[in-house]
């Protein structure tokens, strides 16, 4: 290993416990210092980082750094950014450490068995995107990683590559979510900026979710991932059922994750966020299942292991992290006093031009490495005087839907770095390579129905 590994290593680790400690504590004199600590670990990225991560982030940089300095920005407030996107960190790292307990309790081979009866890839890709949505709704894109560990070998025995079957329909299925529940800062986001109330948008909200994952589905259709792979099944022979051992070993699974999902609802219903809860779950989830197992000491041996060898290679995640910190903040910075609005051009749109324009503001900026929250924040300070026709959950909902596509497609969003960790790519290709289609479809789809809720 090279002297530049160790040093992510040390920096990758050093950030994830400050961010921690932060976490616990908010007001822990340890804060300031987690900008500086997130500024040392993008440096110690780039050299690590895929090309295509490295230029995108050195633009970015580039464009924020012009940004404070034309607002005359203070360096110690500039460097401190790079820390405003980190607690993405605790999902990326931590969770995946559940896939252990899949290794060292033989449940890989029930679930390969399992398998053999979902011969339709169709099936399994809507299976995937169904769980991430329902799970997602409450553990947030902590629920890709979760179910990435539970369906790759599934998918695997399916002929199919986890690096293209779940990059498709996990990220799709977990943003569709973001349309409806209380749980995540996006509705949080557009709730507080627009002043509508969550009862007002949870049914509109259902319902766009709901065409999202058909869009997820149907962009897909005719092509090679949903494609049967000839060779993986004969469809002749019968579809062989589950033995017993496997079945038991689904339901002794199924109630393990449960669990640990009911213990996160139980923490944040006593107050904890959703990265309080994290990490006393996650390690009581891992030494109550391995101790069951028996396996303590191996599963110790492979948490060590992917602290030690897996995080210094996630440099590109990393750099993309610290950067949408970055840019998020010399942009909110760069528009204190607000755009100059389109209003005039716009009001003469209707419900179905409105919605399309201003989604498609959302999603599009977030392609160049706009935060989609910080998106929705610039649009609405765009669109606010054009918007005095619709009611307040209209607007909420026709943001949310900008903002679900733009986590779709942004490389520095939550749901591609946390995607693009458990698939071992960069999030330009796990992003708006892999979802502009979808982006497109969902956008016009989801913007024609969205407008039968504009009264």
């Amino acid at each position: 290993m090279t002297v530049g590994h160790h040093l992510r290593r040390f920096a990758f680790i050093v950030l994830l416990v400050l961010e921690l400690a932060v976490q616990y504590r908010p007001g822990s004199i340890l804060k300031p210092y987690v900008g500086f600590v997130a500024f040392l670990a993008w440096l110690l990225s780039i050299p690590g980082a895929d090309k295509t991560s490295r230029r995108l982030a050195l633009l970015l940089v580039a464009i924020g750094s012009v940004l404070f300095a034309a607002n005359k920005t203070s360096l110690v407030t500039a460097i401190e950014s790079f820390a405003q996107n980190t607690n993405v960190l605790m999902i990326m790292v931590l969770v995946p450490l559940l896939g252990i307990v899949i290794d060292l309790g033989g449940y890989r081979q029930a679930l390969e068995e399992v398998s053999r009866s979902v011969r339709q890839p169709v099936s399994l890709f809507l299976l995937a995107a169904f769980l991430v949505y329902a799970i997602g709704s409450v553990l947030l894109n902590a629920a890709i990683a979760l179910v990435w560990a539970v369906l790759k070998p599934m998918v695997e025995k399916t002929g199919k590559d986890p690096g293209e079957f779940l990059v498709a329909s996990l990220p799709r299925g977990y943003d569709a979510s973001l349309l409806w529940t209380p749980s995540s800062p996006a509705m949080a986001v557009a709730l507080g900026i627009t002043g509508a109330s969550w009862p007002e948008v949870f049914l509109p909200g259902v319902a766009l979710s709901a065409v999202i994952l058909v869009c997820a589905a149907l962009v897909e259709i005719g092509g090679p991932l949903l494609g049967r792979v000839e060779e993986s099944f004969d469809m002749s022979l019968p579809t062989p059922n589950p033995s017993i051992r496997s079945r038991r070993d689904i339901l002794i699974l199924t109630v393990g994750f449960l669990c640990f999902i009911g213990a996160i609802v139980l923490a944040q219903s006593i107050g904890l966020s959703i990265y309080q809860a994290l990490v006393p779950c996650i390690a009581i989830t891992l030494f109550l299942w391995l101790s069951a197992l028996g396996k303590v000491r191996d599963g110790l041996r492979l948490v060590i292991e992917h602290f030690t060898r897996k995080i210094p290679d996630m440099s590109s995640q990393f750099l993309l992290m610290t950067t949408a910190g970055f840019i998020g903040v010399a942009i909110r910075v760069a528009s204190g006093d607000g755009f100059a609005t389109l209003a005039g051009r716009m009001s003469g749109l209707g419900a179905t031009g409105f919605a399309l324009v201003v989604s498609f503001l959302v999603w599009g900026i977030s392609v160049v490495g706009v935060h989609p929250l910080i998106g929705m924040t610039i649009v609405y300070s765009l669109v606010l005087p054009a918007s005095g026709g619709y009611s307040a959950p209209y607007v909420a909902l026709v943001l949310l839907l900008g903002s679900a596509l733009g986590f779709s497609v942004s490389p520095v969003s939550a749901t591609i770095l946390v995607t693009s960790a458990c698939a071992g790519r960069n999030s330009i290709e796990v992003g708006i390579k892999k979802h502009w289609k979808f982006a497109l479809v969902s956008w016009l789809a989801a913007s024609l129905v969205l407008s039968l809720f504009s009264k």
